[in-house]
């Protein structure tokens, strides 16, 4: 059995960054979603998710990072989302053009950089 992904929250000056680590199920999602609802409760306007260590992820994740999008641009917000090139995950946001929609980059500085 291999083993559910993680979420890690951490703060960088005053942008929230959500780290997500191995494989996202539906359970992870759901928790994604949970720490997603609590974010935008406490007002967060910045938002880095970081996908880099993400292996496989269920649509229920990628509706989640297009529900993120989707509420910050409400708000005046900004969402940045690391997900390098040639990874599982990138290739499916490319094939579903959703990489249109997100502000991809190939890494956390890059992205941290962006805001």
């Amino acid at each position: 059995m291999q083993p559910e992904g993680t979420i890690q929250h951490q703060v960088i000056q005053d942008i929230d960054l959500l780290i997500l680590d191995g494989p996202f199920e539906m359970e992870t999602a759901v928790d994604l979603d949970r720490a997603l609802r609590e974010l935008f409760q406490r007002g967060s306007k910045k938002l880095l998710i970081d996908l880099s260590r993400v292996s496989y992820m269920v649509s229920t994740g990628f509706r989640s990072l297009i529900n993120a999008q989707a509420r910050l641009s409400l708000v005046d917000g900004l969402l940045r989302v690391v997900c390098p090139q040639g990874t599982s995950v990138r290739r499916i946001l490319m094939t579903t053009r959703l990489d249109r929609l997100l502000n991809l980059y190939e890494t956390r500085g890059a992205a941290l950089d962006a805001f």
